[in-house]
């Protein structure tokens, strides 16, 4: 879900969630799942993105470096401000993984609120390792782009990016043609 284009390419960038039900012994797994999930994005929100890896799934380890991780997060996350609110909307059921990743995975999906951003959809994706969920996949974007079929991805993260953008700047001004 890390970096094709967003945080969340690292495993299943561009994939198509196809929604399956979740049988009702199944709602364990959903719960857990789902608070899994709450306590990981709650790390990011705190700015812990060394501790977030640390607890992230081996998945997230073998296509991502921590470094290249806590570089991202550090761009990314400071352009949304403070969290305001955030209420789970759905958890997906991904028994048979995503494509290019084999296994089992649950999509936690938000509506979240933040300080500069007040409209914005949040996923956390986790994959069961050992028996238990653990994260491995993190993506956030405006609810319209994330609403919309044709639109592509909101914001590019390339690894050359020093300074996070600052909300209201405006955009930097193109020298010798660049």
């Amino acid at each position: 879900m890390i970096f094709s284009s967003r945080l969340w390419a690292v495993l299943a960038g561009g994939v198509l969630f196809t929604s399956l039900e979740l049988r009702a012994d199944d709602d364990d797994q959903s719960a857990e799942a789902a608070s899994v999930a709450r306590a990981w994005i709650s790390e990011i929100d705190a700015g812990k993105y060394e501790q977030s890896y640390n607890e992230a799934s081996t998945a997230l380890h073998d296509k991502v470096a921590e470094d290249t991780w806590i570089h991202i997060l550090k761009t990314e996350r400071p352009a949304l401000g403070k969290i305001v609110s955030r209420e789970q909307t759905a958890v997906t059921y991904k028994p048979s993984g995503f494509e290019g990743a084999e296994g089992e995975f649950m999509v936690v999906s938000y509506h979240s609120s933040f300080q500069f951003k007040p409209r914005e959809v949040e996923y956390v994706v986790l994959r069961r390792e050992g028996g238990h969920w653990r994260a491995t996949g993190y993506d956030f974007g405006p609810e319209e782009v994330v609403n919309d079929p044709n639109a592509g991805p909101s914001t590019t993260t390339t690894t050359e990016t020093e300074t996070p953008p600052v909300p209201g700047a405006p955009p930097p001004k193109k020298i010798d043609g660049q």
